[in-house]
């Protein structure tokens, strides 16, 4: 198997000093032709080193730190820069590969975040959900949220809402079907999702069908909805709600929600 950084080496980055040393158009295009269509063998090489490479907690967490990118003459660039994966994930043959492997490393690594440290390390589930976040392009989209919802559902409670949360930055309007399926899903089974649920569903351009379904499992939720969970909730209704929708989630909200009073002097005075 071939040795991983000295095989990326070749395209201009250097993993050792997490340093770019040709400009990012450049490695984007040796990368590129290195892997087309034509070249499986080369593109499988790669990927394959890469698996092994990142098999490794360390390995793995360089691969998700900022490259820095370098002038000729080998001062810094003050423009912000990608991570490896981030690199790689805008390699049209490459993406879907890239995608599979962050993806898979998630639920591998669902314990690193509880440890409390802080260290870039420690919270690689974060991290590995992040390089998704905002892709400059995607070549399947519906591929990306099949497996995306898949890891959510291999993974605890916490990085769940992790998923939950990065979902409008990663999908786009042709997944919504998905999307509201697998958290419908996901609320019947837990409700303690629902402040994520519902806060990630107040972020989604929903088409009127989806809104008006969501609008149902808000307004089921509701009378059952915890306190403190409350507002994220009524901003759904109130901001994500179809127009058709908005007579009867008044009423619902009249009717369902019963908020604590302060006891009248009366009342206190029997207490």
């Amino acid at each position: 198997m071939p040795d991983f950084p000295r095989l990326i080496s070749k395209y201009g980055i250097d993993m050792k000093n997490l340093k770019m040393k040709k400009d990012m158009c450049e490695i984007l295009k040796l990368l590129e032709q290195t892997c087309s269509k034509q070249k499986s063998k080369e593109r499988k090489e790669l990927t394959e080193a890469l698996d092994e490479y990142v098999n490794d907690a360390e390995c793995l967490s360089r691969c998700l730190r900022p490259l820095e990118m370098m002038k000729k003459k080998n001062s810094l660039l003050s423009a912000d820069s990608e991570s490896l994966f981030r690199v790689l994930l805008q390699v049209q043959n490459l993406q879907a590969d890239i995608v599979g492997l962050l993806l898979l490393k998630i639920p591998e690594h669902a314990e690193d975040e509880n440890e409390g440290a802080e260290t870039f390390s420690e919270n690689l589930p974060r991290l590995l959900i992040s390089q998704l976040r905002w892709l400059p392009f995607v070549e399947d989209g519906s591929n990306l949220v099949t497996q995306l919802l898949e890891c959510m559902n291999a993974c605890p409670r916490h990085i769940q809402k992790e998923i939950v949360s990065a979902i409008p930055e990663i999908a786009d309007d042709t997944q919504q079907y998905q999307v509201v399926t697998a958290l419908e899903e996901l609320l019947e089974s837990d409700t303690e999702m629902s402040v994520v649920v519902f806060d990630c569903f107040s972020q989604l351009d929903l088409i009127p069908e989806h809104a008006n379904k969501v609008t149902d499992l808000a307004l089921e939720a509701l009378p059952s909805v915890a306190l403190s969970d409350l507002p994220v909730v009524l901003r759904f209704l109130l901001q994500g709600s179809s127009k058709s929708s908005v007579e009867r989630v008044v009423k619902a909200v009249r009717t369902d929600i019963e908020l604590p009073r302060k006891p009248s002097k009366e009342e206190s005075a029997h207490v």
